[in-house]
């Protein structure tokens, strides 16, 4: 029987090292309960979830009750997810949550979520629109772009500056530590021509820690254009239609402005654009400025197909072509 015996005292020690090494239900405390916040940084009117963890106890078995601002919500067995969406910018949201331990102590947490938002403009900042365009003038490939962060956060006292914040700006998922620091709510960059989209994103943190938000943009590089109007008294550009398709002239004589929209130019004659006309497929030189062409008919009637392909020798890919088939009918 001697190894019956073994057996025995070693089913002893192991039950003995179980209980010595199981830990006591009684002793969890506050701070063995962990409650993550997804999104990390909640914006206004936002659907936020609290989620608690435990490496302590066995959160499955607990009994879990969640109050939002004083107003007991939901309440039970293992409930460890929270889901609520928060209030306008600034206004305070009060979690109270209780964790009954099973055969242990009852654990209380207070969770309070301030909101705040960012707004992000953005411009390119050398993108080239005629003086009274109402647009925006939008990025092309290798475009300077300029964001400003404007804070939405709300203290007790009133609405908070952006000089009130610090900034961590990233561009894509690297961060931009010359552009971040206190109170640096601007960022400025130029569009890499490999790629297709700049994700930007910020976040923002007041010095006390207490306000925070984060916000994003995507800024998608489009392709510059080529618009071509008349000019009408030998000086005005009649902007308001473009000839961009076909044209009826009852004129013998008609002068074409060409404009390079979104290239990276101070003006249409900007030494770094290149212009070259064709007339119904055939190399033709402008009569005068570069982006200018005066066509004379002497009075015959007939189509004629204009084309004007520009360049910016200065960038890899900006370019484009205007066009129109003028009819003559004098």
């Amino acid at each position: 029987m001697p190894n019956l015996n073994k057996i025995k005292i070693f089913f002893l020690v192991m039950m003995f090292l179980f209980v010595s090494f199981t830990p006591a239900r009684a002793n969890v405390q506050e701070s063995d309960i962990s409650a993550m916040i997804t999104p990390e940084t909640p914006g206004p009117l936002q659907e936020t979830t609290v989620t608690l963890s435990s490496l302590a106890t066995d959160l499955n078995k607990a009994l879990i009750s969640w109050s939002l601002d004083g107003k007991l919500t939901i309440e039970g067995t293992g409930k460890k997810v929270f889901i609520f969406t928060t209030g306008e910018a600034g206004k305070l949201s009060t979690i109270d949550v209780n964790i009954s331990i099973l055969g242990g102590n009852v654990i209380s947490k207070k969770i309070i979520i301030q909101p705040g938002g960012v707004d992000l403009l953005w411009q390119a900042t050398d993108s080239y629109v005629p003086r009274f365009y109402r647009g925006k003038a939008l990025p092309s490939s290798e475009n300077k772009i300029k964001i400003i962060a404007i804070p939405d956060i709300k203290s007790s006292s009133g609405g908070l500056k952006s000089s009130d914040f610090s900034y961590h700006w990233k561009n894509g998922y690297n961060p931009v530590e010359s552009a971040s620091g206190w109170g640096k709510s601007s960022f400025s960059f130029k569009n890499n021509y490999l790629d297709t989209v700049d994700n930007i994103s910020v976040t923002l943190s007041s010095i006390d820690g207490l306000y925070n938000a984060k916000g994003s943009v995507s800024i998608i590089p489009g392709q510059p254009k080529i618009i071509l109007y008349e000019i009408i008294n030998d000086k005005l550009v009649k902007y308001e239609k473009a000839l961009d398709g076909n044209f009826l002239s009852p004129k013998s004589r008609l002068s074409l402005f060409a404009v390079p929209y979104f290239f990276s130019a101070s003006n249409e004659t900007s030494p770094d654009l290149t212009y070259n006309w064709t007339a119904n497929d055939s190399q033709a030189e402008p009569s005068g400025s570069k982006n200018v062409f005066n066509v004379i008919t002497n009075g015959d009637s007939g189509d004629l197909k204009m084309d004007v392909s520009v360049e910016n020798k200065t960038k890899l890919f900006q370019s484009a072509t205007g066009s129109t088939l003028i009819s003559f009918n004098p």
